[in-house]
């Protein structure tokens, strides 16, 4: 459509995962595109693609803890293209997937390609996991499952050329429906209803629209994405926007029985108890920062677990007051937050 023409874009943590996927849409849109990224050779790569295609880019080496390092990919831009007119950041990092059975303390690296470390990009736990040990993870090329809790994979393969997944949702029936969708960012919705050997595109409107996060209740399914959320009452088939009292990107997702709890990007954490019809930002120290995973438990307390940021904080008083759990993973906790589920 080429809405974009004229324009330059700086996406940092571009050389790969959303950052990447967001370069190639702003080039396909007609931007001009400066990568900033710490890995040089995906850069290059992500560069090269979007010339060879036909648009513009080039990559700048960028830690963006560095200020003089963003100041540098700001010259660049203007210097290359001759103006600055769009900026997004993506800064996390995936190293794979790690499998913790001491509450976060220690963390053992689990490979699902042997020999290969790929970004995991999303994670989805069986309702019935404690019987059937199953789960799927999004990451580079498609979806992969376990039936036995993560020690060996096979492959749940998407439509070619696949699309990124931003999140995976089973249905609470999973063991006897086999239903489950996938979050695109450039598909919109996939629906499997055999558990991933077939897809459907499920997305009318919102095939425009980049879907972050999903979550279901017994009544609707929500699809939060970078302009909204949305809503479908037919089983993902169409799909109406949801009133929020403020306009921001929705990043994560959760139900809590009729609860519903949606993270944005700049707005904090909301709350809605009627299925989405009324909201309430939750107000609290330590979720002034984008909410990128929401967690609930299934048991008999109520836990609500939230990655806001790089931190991982715990609300036992429906989000009244939050305290922060330790997790020793370095500086990569993006790739491992749905890891975190209550087995109690």
């Amino acid at each position: 459509m080429n809405t974009l023409t004229g324009k330059t874009a700086i996406v940092t943590g571009g050389a790969s995962g959303i950052g990447k996927a967001t370069a190639l849409m702003l080039a396909q849109e007609g931007a001009a595109v400066v990568i900033a990224d710490i890995n040089p050779e995906q850069g290059k790569l992500t560069e090269q693609e979007i010339n060879a295609a036909g648009g513009r880019a080039v990559f700048a080496p960028c830690n963006v803890a560095k200020a003089e390092d963003c100041q540098r990919v700001v010259q660049t831009a203007v210097e290359r293209f001759g103006s600055l007119d769009i900026l997004f950041n993506f800064a996390g990092r995936r190293s794979g997937l790690y499998r913790s059975t001491d509450a976060g303390k220690s963390w053992q690296a689990r490979s699902i390609v042997a020999g290969e470390s790929l970004s995991v990009t999303a994670l989805a736990f069986s309702p019935n996991f404690a019987e059937d040990q199953t789960l799927f993870a999004a990451l580079t090329g498609g979806v992969a499952f376990s039936n036995d809790a993560g020690e060996s994979w096979l492959w749940a393969q998407l439509p070619t050329p696949p699309p990124y997944v931003s999140a995976l949702l089973l249905s609470p029936n999973f063991a006897e429906d086999k239903t489950l969708f996938v979050a695109t960012l450039e598909d919109g919705v996939l629906r499997s209803v055999d558990g991933g050997a077939s897809w459907q595109a499920w997305n009318f409107g919102l095939l425009d629209k980049q879907v972050l996060s999903l979550a279901l209740n017994d009544e609707s399914v929500y699809a939060g994405t970078g302009m909204g959320l949305f809503r479908s009452h037919n089983g993902g088939r169409s799909w109406r926007e949801v009133n929020l009292p403020v306009e921001d990107s929705v990043l994560s997702l959760a139900v809590m029985g009729k609860t519903l709890f949606a993270g944005t990007e700049n707005s904090g954490l909301l709350k809605s108890d009627d299925g989405g019809g009324t909201w309430k930002q939750i107000k609290a120290k330590g979720l002034n920062q984008p909410i990128n995973q929401i967690q609930v438990s299934s048991g008999k307390e109520a836990i609500i677990r939230a990655l806001v940021g790089d931190r991982l904080l715990e609300s036992t008083n429906q989000g009244k007051m939050w305290r922060a759990i330790p997790i020793s993973l370095g500086d990569e906790p993006l790739a491992l937050a749905s890891l975190f589920i209550d087995r109690a």
